[in-house]
């Protein structure tokens, strides 16, 4: 970006002044006034009406039932997922750690009992398998 040189208006230096006529004909603002002292007055302000009930405000603000099923599914779900999310990073530096599968079973385990869908069910039980025969591998090597 190019910055042009700044120069100072010199001390001393005057500017013109140009009148400018009204776009209004010549008409001048204390015209416009005179109309408006013939005006009606507005009545006074009302304050608001009362509010009818708490019970009213409070249905409002109220949280349904599935509103928190489903809160609660979504943030076991992001720990399900940040889960093998861990255990995928852990199989690229190649080592399959023994803890991360436990939590990985027992989350799939709890979230289990909650899934209505059938097709989710069914990858989660492939998942829970999986992790359960990981497990045994690791035991069976940690037992020899």
């Amino acid at each position: 970006m190019k910055i042009t040189p700044f120069f100072p208006v010199a001390p001393g230096a005057t500017t013109q002044r140009t009148r400018r006529t009204s776009s209004t004909g010549g008409a001048n603002f204390s015209e416009f006034l005179s109309g408006a002292e013939d005006a009606t007055e507005t009545g006074e302000a009302r304050p608001a009406a009362p509010v009818s009930s708490l019970a009213g405000i409070l249905s409002v603000q109220e949280v349904s039932d599935e509103e928190v099923k489903r809160q609660k599914a979504y943030k076991q779900a992001s720990l399900t997922l940040d889960t093998l999310e861990e255990l995928r990073n852990a199989l690229l530096l190649g080592g399959v750690p023994m803890h991360v599968l436990t939590r990985l079973s027992q989350r799939i385990a709890e979230q289990k009992l909650e899934v209505n869908d059938p097709h989710l069910l069914a990858v989660m039980k492939d998942i829970e398998l999986r992790a359960a025969v990981e497990l045994a591998k690791l035991e069976r090597m940690a037992g020899k």
